[in-house]
């Protein structure tokens, strides 16, 4: 459906049976518009809550992001740090018995 719907068409039609509708009716119509434009303020008027996040959060996300790739790179340096220690020498001193008291005491 590719119709193209004109709004200022619409808008005359409209206006043009409003015309043709008894006050009281047009009086309730008006009231009832009222209330939701009252109810429906925007965002900028003054009528923010406390917990209206639209304006950082992309921002928010961007810190998010690259504090999650901060602690994966420092987790997988040190496990890569772990991995690649040598400590053959100590392993051989500790099965030898050569190994000084004070490292089993501390």
């Amino acid at each position: 459906m590719t119709d193209y719907l004109n709004s200022d068409a619409i808008r005359q039609l409209l206006n043009r049976s409003a015309g043709q509708l008894d006050p009281s009716t047009l009086a309730g119509l008006r009231q009832a518009r009222e209330q939701a434009l009252l109810r429906h303020a925007p965002v900028g008027a003054g009528s923010q809550t406390r917990w209206h996040f639209g304006a950082w959060r992309p921002a928010a996300a961007t810190w998010v992001a690259t504090l999650l790739l901060a602690v994966c790179l420092f987790g997988g340096i040190t496990y890569y740090w772990q991995q690649t220690r040598d400590s053959s020498e100590i392993d051989l001193a500790i099965l030898t018995d050569e190994m000084p008291v004070d490292v089993y005491v501390n």
